[in-house]
């Protein structure tokens, strides 16, 4: 019985996506490669079906106190570029980050997406658990700046949690 106490637990994965290192779809610092830029992500938000990229701490475990951060790209873009503009994901293990980067179908954030992004979310909230987020940053460039300061004016009341 003691043993089952001592057992090595599972790696932690968040929306299915096993954490590596360098995280997926990581370019080098210079000419990366068109069709990897514009990849969608390796997460799928399984109410609308859209993918979107998650990335965080390998070493992760259950109940760690994190900062959650959500990543908007700019019009006219693509999060994975999102996420080598603005490379947060390398320092996800250092300062214990998970940053969802997602989307936008039509590379412009409108209230069409609004959905999609409150329920990436409420996908990482419960997945980590609510106490374990001990910060929550929505940050954007440009249009997804933008689209950033439409949401917590929208939505301040859920953004709290």
């Amino acid at each position: 019985m003691a043993a089952i106490g001592h057992a090595k637990q599972a790696p932690l994965e968040l929306d299915g996506v096993l954490c590596q290192t360098p995280p997926p779809l990581h370019c080098a610092d210079k000419d990366c490669p068109g069709v990897l830029v514009i990849d969608q992500g390796t997460a799928v938000e399984p109410k609308t079906g859209r993918k979107f990229f998650i990335d965080y701490p390998c070493n992760l475990k259950r109940g760690e106190k994190v900062t959650f951060i959500l990543s908007l790209h700019g019009a006219g873009s693509y999060g994975n570029w999102q996420r080598h503009y603005f490379p947060i994901m390398d320092y996800a293990t250092k300062y214990r980050l998970v940053i969802a980067t997602p989307n936008s179908p039509t590379h412009v954030w409108s209230a069409n997406d609004d959905e999609y992004l409150q329920n990436i979310v409420t996908l990482v909230y419960e997945q980590l658990g609510k106490k374990s987020i001990k910060a929550f940053w929505l940050v954007g460039h440009s249009q997804g700046g933008m689209t950033s300061n439409r949401l917590v004016r929208r939505f301040c009341a859920f953004l709290r949690f």
